[in-house]
């Protein structure tokens, strides 16, 4: 075999040699596979006549009845010290194909941006509409607050010398409830309106945070006679107002799904952990309460959703769907672990300093 022959057959693409009639005189592999033959088979063949190099991939499409794309390259050779063409085919079929799906992908995405962008515009005109009418609403609900406030101070100071030291601090605690639900309502709208780079960052006292939480849970706490056990809890930043949601909701949950027939008691235990250079809190919550099917673990964050009956235990469905987002938005995570009758487990990792805005 000639040098030229051996460099011809370690080729992909089908190569041809045709006399000025139009009949093979070589064929290598690719020509037989693209074919269908052996390529000796080949040898021989017509490919129509009279033929020039622009007519092959016309004739032989024709003569095969093949519906194939075909990259064709055709020069004037000397063979065998005789003219010739040399002939190169290329299946790209497969090739145009992709292109096609490529095209249609292309303009199916196309039509999908043009539909995001509406869509994006219609969310940021409900964004607006949702921003004006959270304003409007804390207006609303801080309006009576300012007068439970008012009558508190007014009864404090008008019998003062008629009520016994109890309901004076009865009243106390009314008014420092009221205040902190204020802050709160602020602090929501604050969170839901400005920006990541607005909000306010502050070193936050995670005991203060949960002692606020006794307070303002105090009557559902004796009622239940249930037991908050917490020491040395850290010190981090964040949002105030939303990191006493976060663990008002959580506390607040484990009370509602206590058992009737067992005292509910509630840990609260926190470490300090490194990963990438950066620390992190580690609180974990756990309560001895009915617990959940872990297979649940992720849903119960989602809003609106209940996984138990609305007529044994109240609630919107909202309280863990919002801890989720104060968590996130302080570029931390939870995760909730149960087991069925015997209790839950909720692992909030938060950075101890943030070093971005809060989002």
């Amino acid at each position: 075999m000639k040098k030229s022959d051996i460099i011809l057959e370690q080729l992909l693409d089908a190569v041809l040699i045709l006399d000025p009639q139009g009949f093979i005189l070589y064929a290598n592999k690719g020509a037989g596979k693209l074919f269908g033959k052996h390529e000796e088979q080949l040898i021989g063949e017509n490919f129509g006549y009279p033929v020039t190099p622009f007519e092959i991939q016309e004739i032989w499409v024709a003569q095969n009845k093949k519906n194939l794309n075909l990259e064709m390259l055709a020069n004037k050779i000397m063979w065998e010290e005789k003219p010739a063409f040399l002939v190169s085919l290329r299946d790209v079929t497969e090739k145009k194909n992709l292109e096609s799906e490529l095209r249609t992908a292309n303009n199916q995405l196309k039509k999908q941006t043009l539909g995001l962008k509406s869509l994006n515009e219609a969310l940021l005109e409900s964004n607006t509409s949702l921003e004006q009418f959270a304003h409007v609403a804390s207006h609303d609900l801080k309006e009576p607050l300012r007068k439970i406030k008012t009558f508190c101070y007014r009864i404090e100071d008008d019998c003062k010398a008629n009520l016994p030291p109890n309901c004076i601090n009865y009243l106390h605690k009314i008014v420092a409830s009221v205040t902190r639900m204020n802050d709160m309502i602020e602090g929501v709208l604050t969170y839901s309106s400005i920006r990541a780079s607005d909000q306010p960052i502050e070193r936050i006292d995670l005991t203060e945070t949960i002692k606020h939480v006794e307070t303002d849970l105090e009557e559902l706490i004796k009622q239940k006679q249930a037991v908050i056990q917490y020491d040395n809890l850290p010190q981090l930043d964040g949002a105030n107002a939303l990191i006493y949601q976060l663990f008002y909701n959580l506390i607040l949950n484990a009370l509602k799904f206590s058992k009737k027939e067992e005292r509910p008691i509630i840990y609260l235990t926190s470490k300090v952990i490194t990963k990438r250079k950066k620390q992190y809190a580690v609180i974990v919550l756990k309560d001895n309460g009915i617990g959940f099917d872990q297979a649940q673990a992720e849903k119960i964050f989602e809003s609106f959703t209940r996984l138990n009956s609305k007529d044994k235990f109240e609630g919107t469905g909202l309280g863990l769907s919002l801890c989720k987002k104060i968590v996130t938005r302080h570029n931390g995570s939870i995760e909730a672990k149960g087991i069925e009758n015997k209790g839950a487990e909720f692992h909030i990792t938060l950075p101890l300093k943030q070093n971005r805005g809060i989002g």
